[in-house]
């Protein structure tokens, strides 16, 4: 049996585990379609304290980039939690960072980003950075990882046209029923038909 306060929502709930009900407050959904999926709901107006913090600091985030790798830089996109907003403290910043030429060494490449950009926005950055460093060509073959950034995502730079494409193969995708969100546990994932 839970013992608790119905006034703070804070009880002693099952083997003594103190537990905290969040009230549940009215708030206008929105749906919305990707492509022939089933409709998932949002809602824009329900940002969190953090992801408002974090956005402030995109165009410093593009600037910081565009100094880093000058020409070469062909795309860079936000995605996850940051780009849909549900960001908390412990979250980190998913960065997709798209180059021409790139470094063929993956740690080449990690390297690079946290010397030249990691250095200019560390302390002034409110979470970590995430980033995928990826070639053009790289970036040009479908993986899974395309659906979620299609879903979710907020274009910071895209000189070459990249990031629609991206989203452009994964709508078709979709759309042709080549692949399919799918959730288990709580947790969506995709699944890919030959």
């Amino acid at each position: 049996m839970d013992v608790g306060d119905s006034e703070t929502g804070i009880y002693l709930g099952k083997r003594g585990v103190v537990c905290i009900a969040l009230r549940s407050v009215p708030c206008p959904l929105r749906p919305f379609r990707l492509a022939s999926s089933r409709p998932l709901w949002y809602n824009d107006h329900v940002k969190t304290p953090v992801w408002h913090e974090v956005v402030r600091h995109f165009p410093s985030l593009t600037e910081a980039l565009r100094r880093a790798y000058g020409d070469r830089l062909v795309a860079a996109v936000v995605f996850g939690s940051g780009a849909r907003g549900d960001l908390s403290v412990s979250s980190d910043l998913d960065l997709l960072v798209v180059l021409n030429p790139c470094e063929a060494d993956h740690r080449a490449r990690l390297s690079f980003f946290w010397e030249r950009v990691g250095e200019v926005l560390e302390g002034r950055f409110p979470i970590p950075l995430s980033p995928l460093i990826l070639s053009v060509e790289e970036a040009q073959t479908f993986h899974p990882l395309w659906l979620d950034i299609v879903e979710a995502h907020r274009v910071l730079y895209d000189a070459g046209g990249v990031i629609a494409r991206m989203e452009q193969q994964a709508q078709a995708y979709l759309r042709q029923g080549k692949v399919e969100a799918h959730s288990l546990g709580g947790r969506r994932y995709w699944r890919i038909r030959p």
